[in-house]
């Protein structure tokens, strides 16, 4: 496998060609899934962030790496400084970060989460009644932004997105008089699928 991946060969010329469109086209498969395809849930633990997230983002970053070998060979020997190195370096790392997650660590969440449903399926439905933390309108650009409302589970922070019009029925109250109703059944690794929610007050 090691000499396979050793004897893929790219022109200089394509290389930012392709990384693009990879970078594009995982992206695109992260939000599809992130907006329309990823079940709500609430809960994690040790077991999920290493399983499901942390080495599925390793092992990707690692064929990443074995992918591109020829190229950062080339890379290296065109440095003029150690600041200029780091700096790239640092760079990389980051850009293969973001397209491990978008591939190898979105479709090990998928996989977990059609897994865990289909457990959770089969369990008896949980209501569960916890208090918020505080109701919050995140400003700027990106998939962090809009309103929220967030509570603790199981000492995790965790947050539901919401709309404008609870938003703005929730912002006068005081949090410590709302709490949430949350209807849930129990997966893999702490994780709780998420049937139906209310916010009382």
């Amino acid at each position: 496998m090691l000499k396979f991946l050793k004897s893929i060969k790219i022109k200089h010329s394509q290389e930012e060609i392709i990384v693009y469109k990879l970078f594009v086209g995982f992206l695109t498969y992260a939000v599809i899934y992130y907006f329309f395809l990823k079940p709500l849930t609430i809960g994690q633990s040790f077991k999920y962030n290493l399983f499901v997230e942390w080495i599925p983002i390793i092992i990707g970053i690692v064929i990443i790496t074995l992918l591109r070998l020829n190229f950062l060979k080339r890379l290296h020997k065109g440095f003029k400084s150690i600041i200029e190195r780091v700096f790239t370096y640092i760079l990389l790392i980051i850009m293969a970060t973001m397209i491990s997650y978008s591939s190898f660590g979105i479709t090990a969440e998928a996989i977990f989460h059609i897994i865990g449903y289909n457990i959770a399926e089969n369990s008896n439905q949980i209501v569960m009644t916890l208090p918020i933390k505080k109701v919050i309108y995140t400003k700027g650009r990106g998939i962090g932004r809009g309103p929220k409302i967030y509570f603790y589970f199981n000492d995790n922070y965790e947050n539901f997105r919401i709309g404008n019009k609870l938003f703005k029925q929730l912002k006068e109250i005081d949090p410590k008089k709302i709490h949430l109703e949350i209807k849930c059944k129990k997966g893999l690794f702490g994780v709780y699928y998420v049937d139906s929610w209310s916010a009382k007050y």
